[in-house]
């Protein structure tokens, strides 16, 4: 991950099985991650809010241009499926890109603006392997903080639970569904 990169994450809620998604929203994925690596992460936990979410690392001015240009395709009744812009946030800790462990799973946070644990000392204290964490780089983020636990799979559903116990997060087991070079 480059010092000065911007990841973007845009969410998706839709009812849609794997093989139709992909088929239905690569053509606008390429639209949103031009000239990037996209990684279309899955939700493995039924009650998700978001059942796919879209990862990918750019610069500021790439990512203002491309967001502007796609703003007007963001859900239709025939692709059944409904687009969220999460928004671009900077990496404030990153200890890693993948686990490399098979039982592993990711783990993802969306932290609500209201967070009052300004140094993230709850999150800090949490089971994992590694933790990445991104900060809101826009104000119009819809998150304050998005974060990446690594963790044991068999450890993921008491991670989840403790997570859900603060206001205003919303949180999933993720595994990588697809990646995109554009």
């Amino acid at each position: 991950m480059k010092k000065d990169s911007i990841v973007q994450f845009v969410c998706f809620v839709t009812t849609l099985e794997p093989a139709d998604f992909i088929k239905k929203w690569e053509p606008v994925s390429r639209k949103l991650a031009a000239d990037c690596e996209s990684m279309l992460q899955e939700s493995i936990t039924g009650t998700a809010k978001y059942k796919y979410i879209l990862q990918h690392e750019g610069n500021a001015v790439d990512f203002r241009l491309s967001f502007m240009k796609n703003r007007s395709r963001e859900s239709s009744p025939e692709q059944r499926a409904r687009l969220v812009h999460a928004g671009g946030y900077t990496p404030v800790q990153f200890q890693s890109l993948h686990s490399g462990i098979e039982d592993d799973v990711k783990v993802l946070a969306f932290i609500d603006h209201k967070e009052t644990d300004v140094d993230l000392a709850f999150y800090h204290k949490q089971v994992y392997r590694y933790l990445n964490i991104y900060q809101a780089y826009y104000e119009s983020c819809a998150y304050s903080y998005v974060m990446e636990f690594y963790i044991q799979q068999y450890d993921a559903p008491a991670l989840i639970a403790q997570l859900k116990t603060r206001s205003g997060v919303e949180v999933s087991s993720y595994k990588e569904s697809a990646v995109f070079h554009y």
